[in-house]
């Protein structure tokens, strides 16, 4: 399997004429990594979890994702607490 996208990612919105909403995708640079077909929509909890998905990939950026199935909530959060992160 290969290595995941790099970081930064981000949370892309944009207006769908066609269907009169706003719709997301989550991107690294020119790469769309996660796109809207359907899944996003202007809920804001769609917005929210966009939101969420795009900071925990950049929170965790050089930590192998082997290293984070592994972890608890609480080891990462000490992990994230040493990085200057709060």
């Amino acid at each position: 399997m290969s290595e995941h996208t790099p970081e930064p990612w981000f949370a892309e919105e944009y207006f769908d004429k066609n269907h009169d909403r706003f719709l997301f995708d989550i991107r690294a640079e020119n790469e769309e990594i996660v796109g809207s077909e359907g899944l996003w929509t202007s809920e804001s909890s769609d917005r929210a979890n966009a939101r969420r998905i795009v900071a925990c990939v950049n929170a965790c950026k050089g930590i192998s994702t082997d290293r984070l199935e592994k972890m608890v909530p609480s080891t990462l959060a000490n992990l994230l607490t040493l990085k200057g992160e709060k």
